[in-house]
């Protein structure tokens, strides 16, 4: 007789893996990045609206430096 186990959890790999991910970005930012590198690193990365303003042409500085 073929018996089969259901899985622990019922859900597509991509989302367990996605998880996995998110839980490991997050231990990073906790645990090893300083204050200021996490500020710099969510700043960098983050979208920022201000970014997308037209005065920025005229000033030639984009907020959030070289990430933006």
């Amino acid at each position: 007789m073929d018996q089969r186990r259901e899985p622990i959890l019922n859900v597509p790999a991509v989302v367990v893996t996605l998880l996995l991910v998110l839980g490991l970005v997050h231990g990073v930012r906790a645990y090893l990045l300083s204050d200021a590198a996490d500020r710099a690193l969510v700043w960098t990365l983050a979208f920022v609206p201000a970014r997308y303003d037209g005065s920025i042409l005229v000033d030639g500085v984009l907020p959030g430096g070289w990430g933006a």
